[in-house]
């Protein structure tokens, strides 16, 4: 029951934080913030040159799978930060005119 509430929690924090990412890098123009903390989202948004639904499905359930891969206790939580680091470096040296 708790890890339920647990991934419900970071679910619902994952979206929010990602829609409000978006907001404000379509306000001021840099999606710098973004490509840090959601580099999977970003480096398909940057392919496909929008942000469509596989992109948000994925932002969404990024944060979840972390805290799930964080629960355990072998070293998949090194891998995971070490993949995530690596999406983000791609990410961001991916330039495209719509994602500065």
């Amino acid at each position: 029951m708790k890890s339920v509430i647990i991934l419900t929690f970071s679910t619902v924090i994952s979206g929010l934080i990602f829609a409000f990412s978006v907001i404000a890098g379509i306000a001021f123009g840099n999606f710098l913030a973004v490509k840090i903390m959601f580099p999977y989202a970003m480096i398909i948004a940057e392919l496909q040159n929008i942000i469509e639904i596989p992109a948000i499905i994925i932002a969404i359930a990024q944060f979840p799978i972390y805290v799930f891969i964080q629960r355990r206790e072998d070293n998949w939580k090194y891998y995971a930060l070490g993949l995530h680091i690596l999406a983000m470096l791609v990410c961001i040296y991916l330039k495209s005119e719509r994602y500065p």
